[in-house]
């Protein structure tokens, strides 16, 4: 209950702020003119939505393929053995957040170079990627122990079985995520989005057979059969549109 009168408090106090900060700046004058001024047909309406639509779309497919086994594999794992899926992805969560934040810095990077000069500089930013995912992956490998004790995680064949998976889909992240920013510098959200799509149900699908058999081995498996299609499609696709670029 302390928590929800925590949470009840901040939600208000935000509204209140948000309302303030609203009504004292003229933002909401603001709003109200332009929204009145804001004049559009239906043909510039359907434009926009033809722009954005993958945009939005892959937001979404890109959090089923990263979050759906949290959620599904709540209800077929035992409890001791979900708790250990989800403490091995605390260790990957942060890794995942690096590689967003420097999948933005690759991106401006990226369209801001001249084309003729896409290809050299593309394969440039990979070496460099690639090589800090393998950095960040043998620092993890050295710290696995002091890592399994911090997330309360028992040390036995499985559990490193399934820590080698997990740092494997790491190393694929720092991989892909160099052809996924080249797509959008490409303007080929389709085809990004339908790789994601591919990702999601061919590994949500796979939970139906690893899971009986191989418990926790078969719950990181699905990440790295995801991770793996992605990786796959990204590469191909995006290799062709270089070859031509060359």
């Amino acid at each position: 209950m302390d928590f929800i009168f925590i949470f009840e408090f901040l939600i208000v106090l935000n509204s209140l702020m948000t309302l303030y900060v609203v009504s004292s700046s003229g933002l909401k004058s603001a709003l109200i003119s332009e929204f009145r001024n804001l004049k559009i047909n239906r043909n510039q309406f359907k434009e926009f939505l033809n722009l954005r639509l993958y945009f939005g779309l892959q937001e979404i497919v890109t959090a089923l393929y990263t979050q759906a086994g949290l959620l599904i594999l709540f209800y077929f794992l035992d409890k001791e053995t979900y708790g250990y899926y989800r403490a091995l992805f605390v260790i990957i969560a942060p890794i995942m957040m690096v590689s967003v934040a420097i999948s933005q810095v690759v991106l401006k990077y990226l369209k801001s170079i001249p084309k003729h000069k896409i290809v050299y500089l593309f394969r440039k930013t990979i070496l460099y990627t690639i090589g800090f995912g393998v950095l960040i992956s043998i620092s993890l490998s050295l710290l696995k122990e002091y890592l399994f004790d911090f997330i309360k995680i028992e040390t036995n064949e499985t559990t490193q079985v399934a820590f080698i998976i997990i740092i494997v889909v790491i190393l694929l992240r720092f991989l892909f995520f160099n052809y996924e920013v080249l797509l959008v510098v490409f303007d080929k959200q389709k085809e990004r989005f339908l790789i994601t799509l591919t990702a999601v149900a061919i590994s949500s699908l796979s939970i139906f057979f690893l899971l009986p058999e191989y418990g926790l081995i078969g719950a990181v498996s699905t990440n790295l059969i995801s991770n793996a299609i992605v990786a796959i499609g990204l590469i191909t696709i995006s290799e062709s549109y270089l070859k031509n670029k060359a």
